[in-house]
């Protein structure tokens, strides 16, 4: 009972507590760059003139290089190699084997007590089928046109035709494509894939040709599956090679779409922040990150260990002074914790996913304030909101709009659940933040000259972090 108790109060273990908190939110801030904050399209630059002190290139936006990287992998034909011995290795199977069906169904005949196993590929009904053609045959009852070896003839006519138009393999399924590139040697031959059977439309053809001569239906079957079999493509689809070549196309498009050069000004005090300077200072901070070398890496490192402890330090002086209560117990000191680390690893995860649409607007910090507010109290709630949206604005690049958003929101939520008596009453708190983002996102929008479209598609998001908040409670 005594450990339990210097457990639940120890104060090394509250130090690691928040020295291991600390730590995880600080690996999960940005990559090093040398202006850390979020620049906001169709904001003002309120700081001084931003002059390149070195040349570096400007980083295409995501979606423009995903377009191009599209289109590359779109333009490349797949590749497929010629094998001109097809036709003549086919006849020459089809000879060889025709000769060793012959001799194992006369051998049946000649002993028909003799029971062997059946060493050819066709099924036992199309080798009985044949082995019915060649005793009438050897009887001299059979017709000319349903002898084994008038049977082999009509066949050989029929592959040799259809290997005239060319047979290729099948491509993949995802490929829509009208042409392909024909690898001869190191040249490719661009042709159009009409020119071409596949080698079910060969097939198809084959059994079209064999039914058009009317034999009995189990000798049809049995020539169908025998011809079928021998049927083989001469171009074959090179998926190594279609990858290489793509590959090589991928590489083509440039990550790039211009140069800054040295002593170049990238923007200017009081200038509103395009689409064009965005990209030319978001290309800055990572030239000049990548420029730092380590020893910048681990000062910044530093300053990020430093920016998170003084934010976790003014809750932990809030809890010493006005919830000792909290403070002394290392168990609610450790939900604490976790939250904090939960909503960071959000905010983080969502900050590699490189996609044209608002996915911070995802990140439940609401759900966060109610969850603490409804455990300990609403000064507790509403302090620890302030704190983690300084914490989760910090990892999205000391993004200001993000912050100011999330507090608002994070604010309402907890004041609608500040008394709550029921859990019903927890739904009212949908409306509340659903009424605070969308107020937050209106504003911002409309300061920043932002169009209709991405508004409603940021209250879509929002719709869905009140919701998701609201639920998860």
């Amino acid at each position: 009972m005594a450990e339990k108790i210097i457990l639940k109060t120890s104060k090394r273990i509250k130090f690691l507590i928040g020295l291991t908190t600390v730590l995880l939110i600080v690996i999960m801030f940005p990559r090093g760059e040398s202006i850390e904050f979020e620049v906001t399209e169709g904001s003002i630059w309120i700081h001084d003139d931003l002059i390149a002190p070195f040349t570096f290139p400007i980083i295409k936006d995501f979606a423009v290089y995903s377009k191009e990287l599209n289109e590359a992998r779109n333009s490349v034909y797949p590749v497929f190699e010629r094998y001109g011995s097809t036709l003549g290795y086919v006849l020459d199977s089809l000879k060889k084997y025709n000769a060793f069906l012959l001799k194992t169904i006369d051998s049946s005949l000649i002993n028909p007590s003799s029971r062997t196993a059946n060493s050819t590929f066709l099924s036992a009904t199309s080798l009985n089928t044949f082995k019915n053609l060649r005793k009438q045959e050897r009887n001299l009852l059979a017709s000319r046109s349903t002898s084994l070896k008038q049977i082999f003839s009509f066949i050989n006519e029929i592959i040799i035709e259809v290997y005239r138009k060319g047979i290729i393999s099948q491509t993949p399924g995802d490929m829509k494509i009208d042409s392909i590139a024909v690898r001869t040697g190191n040249i490719d031959n661009i042709e159009r894939i009409t020119d071409y059977l596949t080698l079910n439309d060969a097939r198809e053809r084959i059994i079209r040709e064999i039914k058009k001569v009317e034999y009995s239906k189990p000798v049809e079957d049995a020539i169908i599956e025998y011809a079928v079999h021998f049927v083989k493509p001469d171009l074959v689809y090179g998926r190594k090679l279609t990858d290489e070549e793509i590959e090589q196309a991928e590489n083509n498009v440039s990550k790039y779409s211009g140069i800054v050069r040295e002593n170049e000004r990238i923007i200017a005090k009081h200038d509103r922040v395009t689409k064009e300077t965005k990209l030319k200072i978001e290309s800055y901070k990572i030239a000049k990150g990548e420029k730092t070398g380590d020893k910048g890496f681990i000062l910044q490192l530093l300053g990020k260990f430093i920016h998170v402890s003084f934010l976790i330090s003014l809750l932990t002086i809030y809890l010493y002074l006005f919830r000792k209560r909290v403070f002394h117990d290392n168990l609610k000191i450790l939900l604490l914790a976790v939250v904090f680390l939960f909503i960071s690893l959000l905010t983080f995860l969502i900050n590699q996913i490189n996609v044209p649409a608002p996915l911070y607007l995802l990140i439940f910090i609401p759900a966060a304030s109610m969850l603490i507010t409804i455990i300990f109290d609403s000064r507790l709630g509403f302090y620890y909101t302030v704190i983690l949206t300084l914490i989760t604005g910090a990892l999205r690049g000391n993004d200001y709009v993000f912050t100011a958003m999330n507090l608002f929101a994070g604010a309402l939520a907890v004041y609608t659940v500040r008394d709550i008596k029921n859990r019903s009453q927890i739904f009212r708190s949908f409306l509340y933040i659903l009424i605070g983002y969308t107020a937050a996102v209106i504003a911002f929008g409309l300061e920043q000259f932002a169009d209709a479209e991405s508004i409603l598609i940021e209250l879509s998001f929002i719709g869905s972090n009140a919701l998701v908040s609201t639920v998860l409670n």
